[in-house]
């Protein structure tokens, strides 16, 4: 296959993109194909939520070491070689992360899957990445207000870990995906109820498709039960549900389980309490 032919393959579907850098014998999970699809048949792996499945503005929320990162980052490396810009010149794709270590990663996670497919950079550091020939650029960004300005014209913005990224940065990153119609992909392990991640994700948010990838969707994990159970019994009831299960948690570290609460207060009247004896009285 000449190179032409091998990149309008790899253009006409992005799994061709995520495949090549798996390891061996390895195969991209049901629900990753429909997140790099765009779920063409509705969510066939049943961790669609809502929405019209388009890339347009994407919310996943997934639980740890699934993939989410590497899926995320075949999409970005998929808008990289086939969004040209207006002028022909390459776009420009963002990577955003609670802190620059992990849009680093994410970067180079966009990188491994870019040289997988022989793609020759202009321009390789830790920060930023450059496409020979093509123009398109991909930098990794810290989750900061002033950090997400001075960017426009973005094809393609990712939020890694986007429930613990400040609100502001945020929403300084949105302007710039206004002139170019760009594309909006937040991807998460469960954070707190009530914070501005939780709002997109519970509320009735136009225009988004949600997903949802706790960890028995995932074949990896399913097949290794007594690892998911230690894993379980080695952190609290809440921590492992906000990890592990996509479940949004209360702000602050929550001791006792709700129910547990609930019923207690609800049985208190049956409990016996010693009498109180105030110090004044018993000493006179």
């Amino acid at each position: 296959m000449n190179r032409i032919a091998h990149m309008v393959r790899l253009a006409a579907d992005p799994v061709e993109i995520f495949a090549r850098a798996l390891p061996r014998r390895a195969e991209p999970e049901p629900w990753q194909v429909d997140v790099l699809r765009g779920f063409p048949d509705g969510g066939g792996s049943g961790t669609l939520i809502s929405g019209p499945g388009s890339v347009n503005r994407l919310m996943l929320v997934a639980s740890r070491q699934t993939g989410k990162t590497s899926t995320t980052a075949a999409l970005l490396a998929h808008r990289m070689i086939t969004d040209l810009g207006p002028d022909g010149r390459g776009c420009l794709c963002v990577a955003l992360a609670p802190t620059l270590r992990t849009a680093v990663e994410l970067l180079g996670k966009v990188r491994v899957h870019l040289a997988a497919i022989g793609v020759e950079f202009a321009q390789d550091s830790a920060m930023a990445l450059s496409l020979t020939g093509l123009g398109s650029r991909c930098v990794a960004l810290p989750g900061t207000p002033v950090s997400a300005r001075g960017w426009s014209s973005v094809s393609l913005a990712a939020i890694d870990e986007a429930a613990f990224v400040d609100q502001l940065a945020y929403q300084a990153l949105r302007p710039t995906l206004i002139n170019s119609g760009g594309d909006l992909v937040m991807l998460t392990s469960a954070g707190h109820e009530g914070s501005w991640a939780h709002g997109i994700w519970a509320g009735d948010s136009q225009g988004w498709t949600k997903v949802s990838v706790p960890w028995h969707a995932c074949p990896r994990f399913a097949a290794r039960p007594e690892e998911i159970n230690e894993l379980r019994a080695s952190m609290p009831k809440h921590v492992f549900e906000s990890e592990m299960e996509c479940r949004w948690g209360s702000p602050g570290a929550q001791v006792f389980d709700a129910a547990a609460v609930t019923a207690a207060l609800r049985d208190a009247s049956d409990i016996d309490l010693p009498t109180i004896v105030p110090l004044s009285a018993s000493a006179a």
